[in-house]
């Protein structure tokens, strides 16, 4: 299938697979997509990616610096990735219903359906988007204007924030398309409309309302009718004077509502003094705002002429409809999809290497490009076969970056393919127990990244597949393998035990974030494994106390040992996490897994550890494994053990009891 993208040269259409079916999702052939002159000639008209690297040279240095640890070639092909990165375009389309998740039950095959979002409603062939982004359509003589029910829904949001009644004097500043759409949108309410914008092709088509390219002219006219109720702005501005001018025309205790992208740069007392209320339109709203919003505008499509604001192009003449938008031709241009797409779900770049085994990375998620495909296609111990993504443009992006032999949206094509030997699971949480299943189904040797599964019934799905099989499996707790953790093992080798271990952890979020999975599962895996590896051990029982975001989780380990993990979830931290450990003979202080303090009684000395944090090893052992050396490969029964961790702590913070580990009822 083909899809447009915005490229360092200009708009590119590219071939990419299909999108595969997910949870929640339907499939949508495309029948047209909308372009806006706001957001999207924005983006064509912005910076370069070299342009915008140069721009921040020391995050693009910290990024090489990075990189540079698996060698200055893996470090130059991601600049290389970087300067020439596809971005997607578009976001409000309408299109037929190809295909439907189960979970899917209020909309049909062969439904139309209007769609909508940014990285969803692209201008491509066939599109995945969550149900929560689609509406049915039952007018199909107007696609054309449908196809601008998300665009549409950001004008209605805006409009619903004003609570415009009817004769309200409203003034609509920036008369691009979601301007327009507002005009019209208010002028059916029955309210009397103001406009301006500096392009005169803009003004000539703003029908049923006083409109200019004049700053001037307009503040006389509002003046006239005794200033506005309500201001919209729908411009973009590098300056405040839109926000300034709204200030001046709006009566007291009036509403401005900024639809568009500007600095807010106020003058307090002159708000103050007229009590004006400013509100930010966020896109077409929140959660099932914006379905009702695209709803609230598909209703008004029957009673308002909006066909004049466009002009259709075939999907193949992208250039010329982006022109034609971007020179002030037309508020906006749509792009009609004919012909039938092909449906291939992979793609093939080159040939492999058979002297090597054949990995497929299955995930293709921020964590796999950052960290394990570097790590994989800088060791070289494997051909790098195929990368899978539910998304066809990062399948592709990504498998043309770390020079994949192929890229797919079909996991079971690749599961089924004889040339894959070892399936690599990088994918999201929630998915590592569904995809390790099938991989063990498949008969394929597997590797999952952590955490093995989220709950203890996923656990022993995933023990009876494995065994089942008879397939080979390994686990990623990449901390074991690195230099740092070597050198703690080496230090505490001969210590008596008892040890006290303390790890101290912050999970440092955005406002409004909230992870779904607790973190003893997502993170204390990570220690639990190092500190029994360190000590040789294993954890007997578990006592934690506190909530889910912030906990403190205490194991005895069979050893008489204890190891404690404080979690914390903070919005701003200097530091994320930290360990103590204190044996008989010295004190042993670890900062974010990378500077080490040891205080004896003979004297102080600190080491700096730069590595990767064991990945690249980690890949080293798997390959060992793979060919039937005697290697430190972490086993379906150390990933298991690392998880009931997580289990065990969830559970003591619901019984405030202590929760011994039961292993048993795994194996």
């Amino acid at each position: 299938m083909k899809q447009l993208f915005k490229s360092n040269k200009g708009l590119k259409v590219e071939e990419i697979p299909v999108p595969a079916l997910t949870t929640g999702h339907i499939l949508v052939r495309t029948l047209f997509s909308a372009i806006s002159t706001g957001t999207e000639t924005r983006l064509i008209k912005s910076d370069s990616n070299i342009k915008r690297i140069l721009k921040s040279p020391k995050k693009a240095l910290g990024k090489f610096r990075e990189l540079s640890r698996y060698g200055i070639t893996e470090a130059m092909k991601e600049y290389k990735y970087r300067k020439n990165k596809l971005t997607t375009i578009g976001y409000s389309s309408v299109g037929i219903v190809l295909e439907k998740a189960k979970d899917v039950t209020e909309i049909k095959v062969g439904d139309v359906v209007a769609c909508g979002g940014y990285n969803f409603a692209s201008h491509a062939e066939i599109i995945a988007i969550p149900k929560s982004n689609i509406v049915k359509v039952s007018n199909k003589t107007k696609l054309e204007e449908t196809s601008l029910a998300f665009i549409g829904g950001i004008a209605m949001h805006s409009v619903n924030l004003t609570k415009a009644r009817k004769e309200d004097k409203i003034v609509i500043i920036g008369l691009g398309l979601i301007g327009q759409l507002i005009s019209r949108i208010l002028i059916a309410k029955g309210c009397k409309v103001f406009g301006l914008d500096l392009q005169a092709q803009r003004v000539s088509v703003a029908k049923n309302m006083f409109a200019t390219t004049s700053e001037k002219e307009l503040s006389d006219e509002v003046m006239k009718h005794n200033g506005a109720d309500k201001i919209i702005i729908a411009a973009t501005s590098k300056t405040s004077q839109p926000l300034n001018l709204a200030l001046k025309l709006c009566n007291s205790r009036g509403t401005v509502v900024i639809a568009g992208n500007l600095p807010l740069n106020i003058d307090y007392s002159e708000f103050l003094k007229k009590e004006l209320t400013i509100s930010i339109s966020k896109s077409a709203g929140r959660g099932k705002e914006i379905i009702t919003n695209m709803k609230s505008f598909l209703n008004t499509i029957d009673k308002i002429n909006f066909r004049d604001l466009i002009e259709v192009f075939d999907f193949n003449d992208f250039k010329n409809a982006f022109e034609h938008v971007i020179g002030g031709k037309s508020c906006s241009a749509i792009l009609k999809y004919s012909g039938d797409p092909d449906m291939n779900t992979e793609l093939t770049f080159k040939q492999i290497d058979n002297s090597k085994k054949n990995i497929a990375v299955v995930g293709l998620g921020r964590f796999a490009q950052n960290i394990h495909l570097p790590a994989i296609t800088s060791t070289d111990d494997f051909n790098l076969y195929s990368v899978v993504s539910a998304s066809g443009a990062r399948a592709k992006e990504l498998g043309l970056r770390f020079g994949a032999s192929k890229c797919s949206t079909n996991l079971a094509n690749v599961l089924s393919d004889k040339k894959t030997d070892l399936v690599y699971i990088t994918s999201g949480d929630f998915q590592h127990a569904e995809h390790i299943i099938k991989a063990a189904d498949a008969g394929k040797a597997i590797f999952c990244e952590k955490p093995l599964a989220i709950t203890q019934q996923e656990c022993k799905k995933i023990i009876l597949a494995v065994k089942r099989n008879n397939v080979f499996f390994a686990f990623g707790l990449n901390r074991r393998h690195s230099d740092l953790a070597k050198f703690l093992k080496q230090l505490l080798v001969n210590e008596q035990r008892p040890i006290n271990i303390k790890w101290h952890f912050n999970e440092i979020l955005q406002l409004g974030d909230k992870k779904l999975i607790n973190g003893a599962i997502r993170v204390g895996c990570h220690y639990v494994d190092l500190v029994c590896w360190l000590l040789d051990t294993e954890v007997d029982n578990v006592y934690t106390t506190g909530t889910d975001e912030n906990f403190t989780a205490k194991a005895e380990l069979k050893d008489g040992s204890v190891f404690t993990l404080s979690f914390a979830t903070v919005f701003d931290a200097k530091w994320r996490e930290r360990a103590e450990i204190s044996t008989k003979t010295k004190d042993i202080i670890v900062n974010e897994f990378k500077n080490v303090e040891v205080f004896e009684q003979n004297g102080t000395y600190k080491r700096v550890f730069d590595d990767d944090k064991g990945y690249k090893e980690q890949i080293r052992v798997l390959h060992s494994a793979l060919n039937g050396e005697k290697v430190e490969c972490i086993n379906l029964k150390q990933a298991v053990h690392s998880a009931e961790f997580g289990f065990a702590v969830v559970k003591g913070l619901k019984t405030k009891k202590k929760i011994r580990f039961e292993l048993g009822q795994y194996f």
